[in-house]
């Protein structure tokens, strides 16, 4: 399958494990891609396969790696065959609520029950920060942290998340908001309430002239971790 997302999304592709196909490196164990500009989003799976991803050329590429490896289906004319594809669109930044009932099984002999987690989220003034991503890692057996679904806090700081609880699989949360540095990665706990913490929004100030115009200058901003840029007044 070739996918095609607006320039406005975000892709999310948790994958468990790489393989190489046909020459293809390939991120295998795909429960199932999640593109979004938070507003809304699209949700892609396939049932009782195996999915994989890559990108080719700018294009997204999804690969039902059974399909195409393991079980691929070979047809002799008159016959017919079935493959079960499914595509969320969704109000809002997470799509995992609505697969779960369709698609329980998202991976071979992988099966999921959602739980809910809610929470809040604090700034380093204690302040509650609204409007700031919250982000659900998921780490598979033997695999590494990776994003596995998102949502949003409220003008108040609050979020609530449905978690696909993967037996065997680890989860945190972690909150990350424009002009915030992250904050710290807080284990899941499922069915409970937690609260995040991410620092505070940047300001800067700068010079104005009599008429309340900007100065012409150069605004040099460097971070605790010696990372730096340049920024030019022109007025």
């Amino acid at each position: 399958s070739l996918l095609s997302f607006g320039p406005t999304m975000d892709l999310y592709t948790y994958a468990s494990d790489e393989i190489s196909v046909g020459g293809l490196s390939l991120d295998y164990g795909i429960p199932w891609i999640l593109t979004t500009d938070l507003d809304s989003s699209l949700v892609y799976a396939v049932e009782e396969g195996s999915l994989a991803y890559t990108r080719i050329s700018g294009i997204d590429v999804a690969v039902d790696v059974g399909n195409t490896v393991g079980d691929p289906l070979s047809l002799v004319p008159g016959q017919t065959g079935t493959r079960s594809m499914f595509l969320a669109a969704v109000d809002g930044p997470s799509g995992t609520e609505p697969l779960a009932e369709l698609n329980p099984e998202p991976l071979p002999e992988l099966t999921y029950t959602l739980s809910e987690v809610t929470g809040t989220v604090v700034d380093a003034a204690g302040d509650l920060a609204g409007e700031v991503e919250v982000m659900l890692e998921a780490r598979a057996p033997d695999a590494e942290w990776g994003t596995l679904d998102l949502t949003c806090t409220d003008e108040v700081g609050a979020f609530s998340m449905p978690v696909p609880d993967f037996s065997g699989w680890d989860f945190r949360l972690v909150a990350r908001g424009e002009g915030r540095d992250d904050g710290s990665e807080l284990g899941v706990v499922l069915g409970g309430a937690v609260e995040l913490d991410v620092s505070q929004p940047g300001r800067l100030a700068y010079a104005v002239d009599e008429d309340g115009d900007p100065s012409p200058g150069r605004v040099a901003l460097t971070r605790d971790d010696g990372e730096s840029m340049d920024l030019w007044v022109v007025g």
